[in-house]
Parts: structure tokens; sequence; C-alpha cells
């Protein structure tokens, strides 16, 4: 299996959970690491053929104002919606690290639970012929150390879902 992990930050400040996650994926075996820098626009052309080599996609981002990082909409907005251009046979997986706590993802605290502000990641899966096969996240990062042992279980579930499931 070949996998692509794309990570997608935008935050001025420096990163202390998304970018730990990155850094203990990219050294797994099959792991094609990339840091999405939407400085100058994507050659959507290049990047699809370039896509066609992988078999999963893994999407690594911190929400950001209960969004994706703008960053990631303008790859997916320029590459993923140009053409006739589909991820037929490809997975797609979701990692999301978010400042505040779980009960702000609920009914009871703004109103939606965390993958319901991502339908639209869900919509654009099925638009590409492929689906989202796991959707992993991690809260409370503004008031949590990145050295906490949960975060670090959270890192250690990541890295095993990924050997055990998505790279078979």
């Amino acid at each position: 299996m070949k996998n692509l992990l794309l990570y997608a930050r935008i935050c001025p400040l420096p990163s202390q959970f998304s970018i730990k996650i990155f850094n203990e994926l990219k050294n797994l075996e099959n792991i094609t690491p990339r840091v999405l820098d939407s400085n100058q626009p994507f050659d959507a052309i290049k990047e699809q053929e370039y896509l066609k080599e992988f078999d999963n996609i893994i999407l690594l981002f911190p929400i950001n104002w209960f969004n994706l990082p703008w960053n990631l909409s303008r790859y997916m907005a320029e590459v993923w919606r140009t053409g006739d251009f589909n991820l037929a046979g490809k997975k797609i997986h979701v990692i999301i690290t978010t400042g505040s706590q779980e009960n702000i993802y609920s009914k009871e605290g703004f109103g939606w639970k965390i993958d319901e502000y991502f339908n639209n990641l869900f919509s654009v899966a099925k638009r590409l012929k492929t689906e989202i096969s796991t959707f992993e996240y991690f809260y409370g990062c503004a008031t949590k150390n990145p050295d906490d042992q949960e975060f670090l279980d959270f890192i250690s579930k990541i890295k095993n879902l990924y050997i055990n499931k998505i790279n078979k």
C-alpha cells in the first residue's frame, strides 16, 4: 500500500499537537508525508497524476474556526474538483485536532458534533467516488500538553490504526 499523508495548518502560532502526530506518522512504512503550501497555486493536473500513485490519502489538520484550514480547502477546490478527476479505489482517512473541549462539539455545546462540521468532506468523497474510511479526532489541545498520556495514547491509537488497517 502507498499512503499519502497531507498535513494542513495555517495558524500563526507554533504547532504542538498536529505536528507531533505528523512527525510520528511521517516515518512509518509506506507513508509519503506532505505539508500543503497554499502560498502558490496548485498544479491541478500534476497533483491529480501524483494522487494516482496512492491507495490511501490521510488528511491531518487542526480545526480552524470550526472548519477546514483554508490551505486544505484550496487544495480540494483546485485539485479535486478540476476536470473529470476522481479517487475511485482509494480511501480517505481524516485525523483532526481541536483546541476546544469535546463538550463544545455536541448538541448541548455549539449544536453540532465534530463530524457534522465536516459534512462537506463526506460529500466531496462521494463526488470523487470514494469514501472516508476513518475519522479520528483529539479534543482540547488548548488546555492540554502534547506530552500528556492522553495525547500519547491517541498517537498510539492512530499509529495502530495505520499499521493494522490503513496499510493493509
